[in-house]
């Protein structure tokens, strides 16, 4: 049996003000991505072995402000964590 893949395009049409909070919030992502992959290859040259609690708990960290800059940007992003 043959599984068929299927998907659908879709366009939006933001105005000014949401295509400001499209990109706050994407620069955002980026910025907590690349940061969390900077920090993974330096742990990886010095050969540090660490359990995904403690990459969960840095996640955390990342998303709840705990860099600079970063609370400004998930406030300006709509994304507020407890």
């Amino acid at each position: 049996m043959r599984k068929i893949n299927r998907a659908v395009k879709i366009r939006i049409y933001p105005n000014a003000e949401q295509r400001v909070q499209i990109e706050k919030t994407i620069g955002c992502s980026r910025f907590i991505y690349n940061y969390m992959l900077a920090d993974k290859m330096e742990h990886y040259k010095k050969d540090v072995k660490e359990h995904t609690s403690q990459l969960q708990e840095r996640i955390s960290l990342a998303e709840r402000g705990g860099f600079i800059g970063v609370s400004k940007c998930t406030d300006a992003s709509g994304k507020r964590i407890p």
